[in-house]
Order: structure tokens, then sequence, then C-alpha cells
């Protein structure tokens, strides 16, 4: 049991690219830092001089998804509520929420994706998956256009439902 958890410490160690001239498989990200994973027979020696491998930062790869998806949540709040303040039928609050809602929506379901079909597992798979969601996305914000301009709109529609026992 010792031995299996100092190999696990061994194989999780950050690794030098320049003192490891073999293949490495990146396991997780900690703090900039990228851990490797090797096995306890081919685990290199690391001195504290040792150069580790990292990927150059980058503004769009957290903080600016994050706050995007929150800025969405923020809008689809104050969308989702206008309707009962302002009335129903409002074409600016129908076209916003043909748009945002679409596009919070695909922003989830792209985490789902990366999250259960990522690409070092499953390779072209998960650029289908990430196509098509943004496919479904592309139907979605053309459907909700189409029912906008041609029909009730949005809100109309979900007031109708809201009140369709009402008028038995």
């Amino acid at each position: 049991m010792a031995m299996n958890i100092a190999r696990s410490r061994i194989a999780m160690r950050p690794v030098s690219l320049l003192a490891c001239r073999q293949t490495v498989r990146p396991v997780a990200f900690h703090s900039g830092r990228m851990l490797a994973q090797h096995s306890a027979d081919t685990a290199p020696a690391l001195r504290p001089d040792d150069k580790v491998a990292s990927f150059p930062p980058s503004a769009s790869s957290g903080s600016v998804h994050w706050n995007l998806e929150r800025g969405l949540s923020l809008v689809n709040a104050g969308l989702i509520t206008a309707p009962f303040i302002v009335g129903a039928g409002n074409s600016v609050i129908d076209f916003s929420l043909g748009v945002v809602l679409p596009i919070h929506i695909q922003l989830g379901l792209e985490n789902i994706v990366l999250d259960y079909v990522p690409y070092r597992k499953y390779g072209h798979l998960y650029t289908v998956a990430l196509w098509a969601t943004r496919a479904f996305t592309g139907l979605t914000l053309y459907g909700i256009y189409q029912f906008n301009t041609n029909d009730v709109g949005v809100t109309e529609f979900v007031k109708r439902v809201w009140h369709a026992d009402k008028k038995e």
C-alpha cells in the first residue's frame, strides 16, 4: 500500500520537458504548471532549478468566458421578469429573449461537451459535438426569430399557455 502511494506521488510531479526526452501526457493543471503522468519506473528525478512546462496566459481562457456567462445570467433574470412589469407582447423583450436565451443555453451545452466529451479522450467526436451544439443554437435562433415575426411572440405565447386553463 505504501509503495502505491509513493508511486502515485512520483507519477504526479511537475515535469521538465527538457529533463525528460520521452512523451509526456498532460493530466492536470495546477497554479499554472502542467502536471504529467509517468510510470514509477520512468519518472525523472526533479531538481529545484528544473523548468516546468506551462502555457502562456491568455485573457480569453477563463475570466472572459466566466464573465460572459454571469452577465448573460443577469440579463436573463431581467428579461424573464420584464414581461410581468411591462406586459406581454413587447417586441423588444421578445427579440431580446430570442437571442439571449439560446446563447445562454449554447454556453451551457458547450460546458457539458467540454466536461463529458473531452478532446483528449474522444478526438473528433468532441469537434462534432461542439458543432452540433452550434448548429442547434443557430436553428433555435432562426426558429425563435420566425416565431417572433410571423406569430404572437415568445412572451405572448407564454401568457396564453399560462392562462389556457382559465378560458375553458
